[in-house]
Order: structure tokens, then C-alpha cells, then sequence
């Protein structure tokens, strides 16, 4: 019985379906890539479907096929950005190491990331609080993650007396405001040499000026990562 050319014959019906599920799976990354940078440039609140459309080069139908509308685009770039921070730190982060020790390298890399990224950190710092109750609640865990990874610094330094009970709170408030500023006038040179500085704040309440600047000194003199 004669047959089809291997070209011409018809592919498994699962393989097909993943074939058509890895080009959308493409394509959603394109317009999040597209999103990214739109929402940085023009801020959310002016940012349209059609600006985002235009930039990823599709059709409005495509924008649908992945989107429910411009809030749920904000974000599903956030989630990215999030996940793709927490992968890089988490590559950096030793936890055989002391919590001081994983405490700078997570503020090293955040620092390294936003003077390298800096439109995924605007979307992330700036444009995600602007995004509606959805966008600030996804924000607002991601700083309480932050508070909580910060609250273990009390039982590694043991500090007497123990800083307030706002101080958590009110320490990733600050930096989260410091990078905002930074971030909101383009003033991004440098950002990375704000390590020292933002690593004393979080630190020395926990461990005494002289042990913070310990810690800090000898995070600086190992390679990251290393």
C-alpha cells in the first residue's frame, strides 16, 4: 500500500498539540517582553492595549488569546520578573552560609540587577502599585517575603535591645523608597555602589556596628557566588 512523503503525512495528534502549545507559549513571551518595556517607558496608567500590540507586532485578537486586558498583562509581567529575580538570587544565595551572609548577597544581586534591568525595575518598584488592587496585593507579598527573610536577622544577631517591631517593616519600606527615587529620576550609575551603605542599614541593628561592618567587609572580599 502506498504511503504519504514523510513531510506530507500527518503528525501525532499529542505532538501536534505541543507544537501549537510551545508557539503560544512564544508568542505570550514576546508580548511580556513587549509589555515590559511599554509599561516602563510610557507608565501603566498611559500604556494601551494597542501600544502593547504594536510593540509585539500582533494582532489584537493574539493580545486576547493570552491576555483578559491590560491589568491582567501588568501582572503577568510582574509574576516573570518576580520569578526570574527570586531564580537569580537563589543562585547566589549559599544557605550553608550565616543569614548575614545570605542578607548581602541578596541585597548585591538586587542592587546588580536593577542597574542591569532597570525597565523590569521600574515595572516592578514603580509601575506594579499603579496597576489596581491585584497588582499592589502581588507587590505587597513580595515585600512582606522580604520582611519575613529580614525577622530571622533577630535570632542570628540576638541583639540587646531587639530593634522595634516595626523595624522590618519600615527598613524594606525605605529601600524599597530609596530605589523608587532612583529609579523614577534615571539616576540608575552607580546604583550598585549603594551596596555597603543599604547592607550597614539592614545589618547593624541585628549585629552591632562593628560586626555589620565585618560581615560586609568579608562578603565584599569573596567572589559572589563563590
Amino acid at each position: 500500500m502506498a504511503r504519504l512523503p514523510a513531510h506530507l503525512s500527518k503528525a501525532p495528534v499529542g505532538r501536534e498539540r505541543l507544537s501549537r502549545e510551545a508557539l503560544s507559549e512564544l508568542q505570550r513571551e514576546r508580548i511580556v517582553d513587549a509589555a515590559i518595556e511599554v509599561f516602563a517607558k510610557r507608565g501603566y496608567q498611559s500604556t494601551t492595549v494597542d501600544n502593547i500590540v504594536s510593540a509585539a507586532k500582533i494582532g489584537v485578537g493574539s493580545f486576547y488569546a493570552h491576555f483578559e486586558g491590560k491589568d491582567d498583562c501588568l501582572l503577568q509581567c510582574y509574576v516573570r520578573i518576580a520569578a526570574e529575580a527570586r531564580e537569580r538570587i537563589d543562585a547566589v544565595v549559599d544557605p550553608s552560609r550565616s543569614w548575614a551572609q545570605q542578607t548581602c548577597a541578596v541585597l548585591h544581586e538586587l542592587l546588580a540587577m536593577i542597574a542591569a534591568e532597570p525597565l523590569k525595575a521600574r515595572v516592578a518598584l514603580l509601575e506594579v502599585q499603579t496597576g489596581g488592587t491585584a497588582a499592589v496585593a502581588l507587590y505587597t507579598a513580595s515585600v512582606q517575603e522580604a520582611i519575613g527573610f529580614m525577622t530571622a536577622g533577630r535570632a542570628a544577631g540576638k541583639p540587646d535591645p531587639p530593634p522595634p517591631a516595626t523595624f522590618e517593616e519600615a527598613t524594606v519600606s525605605g529601600i524599597a523608597w530609596l530605589l523608587q527615587q532612583r529609579l523614577a529620576r534615571g539616576e540608575l550609575d552607580g546604583v550598585e555602589d549603594l551596596f555597603p551603605e543599604v547592607a550597614e542599614v539592614v545589618l547593624e541593628p541585628y549585629l552591632g556596628a562593628e560586626q555589620a561592618a565585618k560581615e560586609i567587609a568579608d562578603f565584599t572580599a569573596v567572589p559572589v557566588g563563590g
